[in-house]
């Protein structure tokens, strides 16, 4: 079926499918009418050529060239703009950032999802590659203005998992059709098989690749151009495989006119596929996420995300009031080029006149061979001069400046300093004084690293996003077990709910240089063997969970007693309980149902009363157990032995004993509104798994 000739009135983020493919012209237009105001595509060919050394008068690769109708001018230059680029990308990236779940709620359940969220986060970006895309998208950013990742579902890819499956024939591999018993139509028959879970798939993108909104700074809709294989699109979509093998449109695009020199050599096999991507909004309350190719929309789709798209750019610096990226590399261009002519002046002076050039009066006997070869015999008649050496003009002394300052004025601009170029003043002599340094030109990154933090933020929350939205049988990721022995663990989509968002957490800069990290490691050097290795891995990754593990899940711990007392459910106290720790918690959440005023609701105020008498029972069996505690089984878990009480301790009826009245001498005293007759109370509940092993995280 063709497509209808296009409504130009239409917008095009809710045009009909038939329509969408008529629209896009004109958008690209646009576009590029807008990046030729900015000037934006000479820009980039200047810094594309710059980069890897072509000429852009010639498109030729230069090393050393020779140019004049005698091939007697050479032109060399030496490219400092690139490792300008990859020192400043360095210092802005710094230490890699850690991703930190954070739970939509308080509650145990909901906080027992993050440590095992940052797992799935973790593994899913370190497989999806985002380390080194992130890089790329820096680079081109750095480069040329802007950069962008690209988040997509790979349905093929991931790790086995059981689910639900089309069933096939065993000797057509075809799917196997059943009549609807309602309906009549055949459908495929769904049967328990293995399959992939699918997982994420990122991609960099240079800005020329990306059409978007230009006078606005958040644009609601992008158009990707992905270079894709005619053969993987016609598998993908068969119904359409002859207009697809028909297409040729790969060498119309803006990124061939403005790199591809030898266009008409490239394969015929790729295609340019557009993906119209639309965020949910009023006028499409779904988003979009339509794939066109040339005259007709292969597919049409909601967006993938509820909220944002797939699509997330990357940029230091943009023109006021838009969405284009300001090419920073662009202001080294002019000195790269006047070194690289000043530098070739000098080059061609001593090539040409660098040798030792005679002369001698008419008369003088002299053999030039001996002479070239550094010595000879000459000999002179009467008033005549020894052959000598002719003084041609040096170059002037500006020359050397001009080699000398222009360096040191590229790094101005990028905010670099010799320090961290390798190459520390005579002066700094210190480790303080180059950390201070090094400090410094990280600041200047600052506004580089804030940019890739939002785009690493981004990246995770679409991640977690993707996967609870498409891995509906699950998800396997690798995690180390014991002996450090990696093995697969599997989870469903429902783990996965209570985890409201990821953030960015970023350890210390400093913590990357070698002076602080050896200041560090004297100041650790006596410390305990548990702490040091706590501070040993705090100084080599920046993560403090090992510092912090212990105590998070103490909190963890008395956190779920707390809510189970709460709810009316009795808890154990174990004899190397943090006893302190958990009185001091549970006396707050008793105190708290203290302060209440009395219900008028007999159930509520009964359900008070219980949570009251349970805590305080349950306050008392702390005491108990902490006179229990063996001193040697104290002293290997750090918990000190409790003082020595005069008197018995007075017992407390424990609740599956048939509870009774709380002794209010060792509760801490008689509570208002308790009821006369005994509360028969539950049976202890057992601790989550949370709270006895480690979770996953």
């Amino acid at each position: 079926m063709e497509n209808a000739a296009a409504d130009t009135s239409q917008y095009f983020g809710s045009a009909p499918k038939e329509q969408l493919p008529g629209l896009l012209p004109t958008i690209e237009e646009s576009w590029r009418e807008a990046l030729n105001r900015y000037q934006l595509p000479r820009a980039w060919y200047l810094i594309w050529c710059q980069t890897y050394g072509v000429d852009p008068r010639t498109s030729h690769q230069t090393g050393v060239q020779y140019l004049g109708k005698e091939l007697d001018t050479l032109r060399f230059r030496t490219n400092l703009s690139r490792p300008n680029v990859r020192q400043s990308i360095m210092l802005a990236l710094g230490e890699r950032p850690k991703f930190q779940g954070v739970a939509t709620n308080n509650d145990v359940s909901a906080l027992a999802q993050v440590p095992m969220t940052n797992k799935i986060i973790d593994y899913s970006l370190r497989e999806a590659r985002l380390d080194a895309h992130g890089y790329a998208a820096v680079e081109a950013d750095r480069y040329f203005g802007q950069g962008y990742l690209w988040l997509t579902w790979d349905v093929s890819g991931g790790e086995m998992v059981t689910g639900t499956v089309v069933a096939k024939d065993e000797e057509t591999d075809e799917p196997l059709l059943m009549p609807n018993p309602e309906t009549g139509v055949e459908e495929p028959v769904l049967v328990e098989g293995k399959m992939r879970s699918g997982t994420i798939k990122i991609r960099r993108l240079f800005p020329w690749q990306v059409v978007g909104e230009v006078l606005t700074e958040e644009g609601s809709w992008f158009i990707v151009k992905e270079a894709i294989s005619k053969h993987e699109l016609a598998a993908q979509y068969p119904d359409d495989r002859d207009y697809i093998m028909g297409v040729d449109n790969f060498n119309n695009d803006l990124d061939r006119e403005l790199f591809a020199f030898n266009a008409e050599v490239t394969t015929t096999d790729i295609v340019i596929l557009r993906h119209v991507y639309h965020k949910a909004c009023p006028v499409v309350p779904k988003g979009r996420h339509a794939k066109v190719l040339d005259g007709k929309t292969l597919a049409d789709d909601p967006c993938p995300l509820d909220i944002g798209m797939p699509v997330i750019p990357m940029s230091t610096m943009r023109y006021f009031a838009t969405s284009l990226g300001y090419p920073e590399q662009a202001d080294l261009v002019a000195q790269q080029e006047v070194l690289d002519d000043v530098l070739s002046q000098v080059v061609n002076n001593l090539m040409k006149f660098g040798n030792q050039s005679l002369w001698a009066e008419a008369g003088v006997e002299f053999d030039k061979d001996q002479i070239a070869e550094g010595g000879g015999y000459f000999t002179l008649g009467a008033g005549q001069k020894p052959p000598a050496a002719i003084q041609w003009a040096a170059m002037p002394e500006i020359s050397k400046f001009i080699l000398e300052y222009l360096p040191g004025v590229m790094n101005q601009i990028s905010g670099l300093n010799a320090t961290v170029m390798g190459k520390p003043e005579g002066n700094v002599d210190s480790g303080q004084a180059m950390a201070l340094l090094v400090n410094v030109a990280e600041r200047y990154q600052h506004a580089t690293q804030a940019a890739y933090d939002h785009m690493l933020y981004q990246a995770a929350n679409q991640t977690l996003e993707f996967i609870r939205k498409n891995a509906e049988n699950g998800y396997a990721i690798e995690v180390a077990g014991v002996g450090n022995m990696p093995f697969m663990k599997y989870f469903k989509q429902a783990a996965l709910q209570s985890v409201r968002k990821v953030q960015i957490v970023r350890a210390n800069p400093l913590l990357a240089t070698f002076p602080i990290r050896l200041e560090v490691l004297n100041a650790t050097r006596d410390m305990p063997k548990s702490d040091r290795r706590e501070a040993y891995e705090l100084l080599m990754t920046g993560d403090l969970s090992a510092i912090t593990e212990e105590d998070d899940q103490q909190t963890f711990l008395i956190r779920w007693e707390n809510e189970q007392m709460m709810s009316g459910q009795p808890v154990e106290a174990m004899v190397d309980d943090e006893h302190q720790m958990h009185n001091l918690s549970h006396r707050t959440t008793r105190d708290k149902l203290r302060c209440q005023p009395p219900s008028d609701d007999p159930q509520i105020e009964q359900q008070r009363i219980n949570a009251m008498l349970l805590i305080s029972q349950h306050m008392q069996q702390h005491a108990l157990r902490w006179l229990e505690l063996d001193r040697t089984l104290g002293m290997t878990v750090g918990i000190p032995p409790a003082q020595e009480m005069g008197g018995t301790p007075t017992q407390v009826p424990h609740p599956k004993n048939g509870g009774g009245k709380p002794n209010g001498q060792a509760a801490g005293g008689a509570i208002p509104g308790a009821p006369q007759k005994p509360t028969k109370l539950p049976k202890p509940a057992k601790p989550p798994p949370e709270a006895n092993t480690q979770p996953v995280g």
